[in-house]
């Protein structure tokens, strides 16, 4: 392994020797780990950050991602869900993007 020396705040030391102490790991480990973690993630399309919640709604509609009659309000709540899913602030490709999801999910529904 390759050694490497970081400052980090008092505030830190002591939250990060707690966390090391409760999962009895060495502040090394869970540095790594904690490390670890967090490269993955900056990694992920934005299906890995919420893929968890792929498939945990029970006795749901079976065509509920194929029929254009479930995309009502879906603008609203794909912008809650990033919101609180994404890293950083939530900003849209395109500033119609809520009127462009509701012409499509429109079409569909029509066609």
């Amino acid at each position: 392994m390759v050694t490497i020396t970081c400052k980090i705040p008092a505030e830190l030391n002591k939250r990060l020797e707690a966390e090391a102490s409760r999962k009895m790991l060495s502040k090394s480990a869970l540095v790594r780990e904690a490390l670890d973690r967090y490269l993955k993630r900056s990694r992920q399309s934005a299906f890995d950050r919420v893929e968890d919640l792929c498939g945990i709604i029970k006795d749901g509609p079976t065509d509920m991602s194929t029929n254009p009659k479930y995309m009502d309000g879906f603008a609203g709540t794909l912008e809650r869900v990033m919101r609180e899913r994404m890293a950083g602030p939530f900003v849209p490709l395109e500033p119609d993007w809520k009127e462009r999801v509701r012409i499509t999910s429109a079409k569909r529904t029509a066609g």
